[in-house]
C-alpha cells in the first residue's frame, strides 16, 4: 500500500522527473536531477553499442556476414577510432529524433514497430541456438542449479543487473507514469513490467548461452 500511494503521488504530479520529486517535497528536489543524469551516463554506453548494431546491420546487408563471424573482425572493427565514433554518432542521432517527437508520438509509436519485432527475433534465434550442437546442455546449465556459486558477490551482481534492466532510479518510469491514465493501477503496471522484463530476459539467455556452448565446444567458459 505504502508503494501504490507513493506511485500514485508521481502520477499525479504529471510531470517529468525533474519536477516530480519537487511537488511531493522540495527536500527530494535533488533526486529529480540525480535521475535526469543517470539516463546520460547509461547512454554514453548503449549509444556505443548502438553503434556496432548498425555496423553489423549494415555489414550484414552488404553480404559480409561470415566476415563478421570472426572474433577478429570485432577487434579490428572496434579499435578503429574514427568509424565507432561516428556510428555512435549517427545512433544518438536517431535517438534524438524519436525522442524530441515525445513519449507518444515518438518512443511508444515506434516501441510498437520495434518491441513485437525485437520479441519474434529473440524467439527466433532461441530455438535456433538450442537446435545447435551442445545447445541443450548450455539449457541445462542455465536451469541445473549449482549453489556452491550462490555467493554474497552473486547476489548483489544479480541486483545490480535487476537495477540496471528496470531502469530503477534512472527516471525513466516517472516520466513514463506522467503519461498514465489517473485510474490506472500503478502496482499492477509494476508487475506486469517485472514479469516481462524477467521474461525477455530469460528468452535472451536462451539465445546467448546455448550460443556459447555450440561454439565452445560445450564449456561456458
Amino acid at each position: 500500500d505504502r508503494i501504490g500511494k507513493a506511485g500514485d503521488r508521481h502520477q499525479r504530479a504529471g510531470a517529468g522527473v525533474l519536477s516530480a520529486f519537487s511537488k511531493i517535497s522540495k527536500r527530494w528536489t535533488f533526486l529529480g536531477y540525480l535521475s535526469f543524469f543517470i539516463p546520460l551516463l547509461i547512454l554514453s554506453f548503449y549509444a556505443v553499442v548502438g553503434g556496432w548494431v548498425l555496423q553489423y546491420g549494415l555489414q550484414f546487408m552488404l553480404g559480409n556476414g561470415l566476415e563478421m563471424a570472426s572474433p577478429r573482425y570485432f577487434a579490428g572493427f572496434s579499435a578503429d577510432p574514427l568509424v565507432p565514433t561516428v556510428l555512435a554518432l549517427v545512433f544518438l542521432a536517431l535517438t534524438a529524433g524519436i525522442v524530441i517527437r515525445g513519449v507518444q508520438k515518438g518512443v511508444e509509436k515506434t516501441c510498437r514497430f520495434v518491441m513485437p519485432t525485437l520479441l519474434v527475433m529473440l524467439i527466433i534465434l532461441a530455438g535456433y541456438c538450442i537446435c545447435m550442437p551442445g545447445g541443450l546442455e548450455g539449457v541445462a546449465y542455465m536451469f541445473y542449479p549449482d549453489f556452491s556459486e550462490f555467493t554474497p558477490g552473486l547476489l548483489i551482481a544479480a541486483l545490480g543487473q535487476v537495477f540496471f534492466s528496470l531502469t530503477i532510479g534512472a527516471g525513466l518510469i516517472i516520466t513514463y507514469g506522467s503519461y498514465l491514465p489517473k485510474k490506472e493501477n500503478l502496482v499492477t503496471s509494476a508487475r506486469a513490467v517485472a514479469v516481462f522484463d524477467v521474461a525477455v530476459a530469460v528468452l535472451a539467455a536462451m539465445m546467448v548461452i546455448p550460443a556459447v556452448f555450440a561454439f565452445s565446444g560445450g564449456s561456458p567458459e
